[in-house]
């Protein structure tokens, strides 16, 4: 049993003395065994046409980074593979699928790879592919031919334009030398609502693509061409409301010897993409067959509207126009009222008293507006009657007739012999007596001119009444005018006043210092801005009757765009 002991005693004795060495090895086999990185803390992707831009931040001691990009969440398939060194934070992939969801993940690489870290995971949607060519504007898009537009000068030879749906044959388009110098392309032969690619070609080299779909008419719409447009009354009374009337572009209608009436809401427009149908109308009557008549919405959109007479062939423009574009009918109506009056994308011109004119309604008949817009339109020749009449609308409290808010933008206005708006409001009738006046990114000229822009047409009795530019009554009115600009103003005819009966709220705006020298009277126009030289100077191209400003006039991006 001593012996035994012995034996234990000895062998837990050299377990101890071993026991250092032991431990001494286990930390040194440690200190030699790398240990596996850290993931990088962030990753992120932004697109850029039809790739993407990924972006991360490192993890320590990583002699590189791979980066795997695949359509499956699970990578199951690798579609790219970046790798990088331990400096670069970026990573940046073009020529990928449009419009497409891609998953990424990233991990720290060493040259052993069971020390590369983790992964850190994102995703991207691609966008679409850089092209040469612009947007497709709605406007260049009618419902059966496209007008493309493309950045820069090229070198190109051809198109190619083919459904997105591949279920027709590709079809080719030689591009001439006025294609090339316009940058611009017109094709014909498509139809509406499909889809359509078209790619530019020097030889064999794309140099583009362009994707776009034909707008579609609203459902319900009543086309009108030769065929039925002498119907054009019939078609309106049957028709329900909410329809849409389409004049086809191009053509010339004639209902200068008759009215158009209108009782619904009802959407008169011309074909888009192509150039405007022009209407030769005597005007449009709203009215209703009860005493109390309600319409919500009467939109006029892309037609131009003239006065003139029409005889077939041409304009007789010795002959004295039409009085007003829109009126009443109140025969059968003691109270009309309207939500939208929205007039889009159109021309008006030549028409003896104004665009809009309600004051002949008797007193007893109420005419109730609730907004009033214009929009990217032009307006010339109008107010030419010897009448108590502004050049562009006129709505007072002799007619009982109100309208809560009038909204004038994006639009150009010349040769208008009074002034624009006349809304003369007393006092407080249906909560209607301090309407809201927003005028905003137009382009006036020649106002108060007592000539025509069209030469050797009627001129009528110019020696009747003079109108402000904007008259008003009641002092709690506040107009508000932004980024406009103002030319010639010929203030005997606008009663040498800029406004009256309100307090201007101005921004951005500015008129021509000898305009504003001739309205100096009228303490208004200090609000505007002065612009000094001529209106020439200022509008180089007026005597074509376009607005471009002069780069040398110290403004720009002001008034109405389309002559940006």
């Amino acid at each position: 049993m001593k012996k035994n002991g012995f034996i234990y005693l000895m062998l837990l004795v050299t377990c101890l003395m071993a026991l250092p060495f032991v431990m001494t090895g286990c930390n040194e086999e440690e200190e030699l065994a790398a240990p596996r990185l850290f993931k990088p803390k962030k990753l992120t992707a932004e697109a850029v046409y039809d790739g993407f831009v990924a972006t991360w931040v490192g993890t320590e001691g990583a002699h590189g980074y791979k980066l795997e990009v695949s359509s499956n969440e699970d990578f199951a398939t690798i579609d790219v593979v970046v790798e990088t060194d331990g400096q670069t934070r970026t990573a940046e992939l073009t020529k990928l699928q449009e419009e497409h969801l891609y998953y990424l993940r990233l991990c720290g690489t060493m040259e052993d790879e069971t020390l590369n870290s983790k992964y850190i995971y994102a995703e991207v949607t691609t966008g679409i592919a850089y092209s040469i060519f612009l947007p497709v504007a709605e406007e260049k898009l009618s419902f059966r031919t496209a007008e493309l537009e493309w950045r820069e000068s090229v070198e190109a030879d051809k198109i190619t334009i083919e459904h997105t749906s591949g279920t027709s044959e590709v079809r080719e388009q030689l591009l001439t030398e006025e294609d090339l110098a316009s940058r611009s392309v017109f094709i014909t032969g498509l139809s509406e609502g499909e889809s359509y690619k078209v790619t530019m070609y020097a030889g064999e080299e794309s140099l583009g693509i362009m994707r776009f779909t034909m707008p579609v008419k609203p459902e319900g719409t009543i086309t009108i061409d030769a065929s039925n447009a002498a119907s054009l009354q019939a078609l309106i009374d049957e028709a329900p409301a909410g329809t849409t009337i389409m004049f086809t572009g191009e053509a010339v209608y004639d209902y200068s010897d008759e009215y158009i009436y209108i009782n619904k809401s009802l959407v008169l427009a011309g074909e888009p993409g192509v150039e405007r149908p022009v209407l030769y109308a005597k005007g449009i009557l709203l009215t209703g067959d009860e005493a109390a008549t309600s319409i919500e919405n009467v939109t006029l959109q892309r037609i131009e509207f003239s006065g003139m007479v029409w005889d077939g062939e041409n304009e007789i423009v010795t002959d004295k126009p039409a009085t007003q574009l829109i009126s009443a009918d109140m025969k059968n109506v003691s109270e009309l009222t309207m939500a939208n009056l929205l007039v889009k994308d159109c021309v008006i011109r030549n028409y003896v008293n104004s665009f809009i004119d309600f004051v002949d309604a008797a007193p007893s008949q109420k005419i109730r507006i609730e907004s009033l817009e214009v929009d990217n339109t032009q307006a010339f020749d109008l107010g030419r009657n010897n009448s108590d009449h502004a050049s562009f609308i006129s709505t007072t409290v002799k007619g009982n007739v109100l309208c809560r808010k009038y909204v004038i933008r994006n639009s150009t206005f010349h040769h208008l012999m009074r002034g624009l708006i006349e809304a003369r409001v007393t006092g407080a009738i249906d909560n209607y007596s301090t309407p809201t006046v927003v005028i905003e990114n137009c382009t006036f000229d020649e106002i108060g001119n007592m000539q025509p822009m069209i030469e050797g047409s009627w001129t009528g009795d110019n020696n009747g009444m003079t109108k402000p530019f904007l008259d008003f009554k009641g002092g709690a009115l506040k107009p508000e005018i932004y980024d406009c600009v103002f030319g010639e103003m010929y203030t005997q005819k606008i009663s040498n006043k800029f406004v009256q009966g309100a307090t201007l709220v101005v921004d951005n705006s500015y008129m021509l210092t000898t305009s504003k020298g001739k309205l100096s009277g009228d303490s208004t126009v200090k609000a505007l801005l002065d612009l000094g030289g001529t209106a020439d100077s200022i509008f180089p191209d007026r005597d074509g009757y376009n607005y471009r400003i002069s780069p040398d006039a110290g403004i720009s991006n002001i008034g109405d765009p389309r002559w940006y």
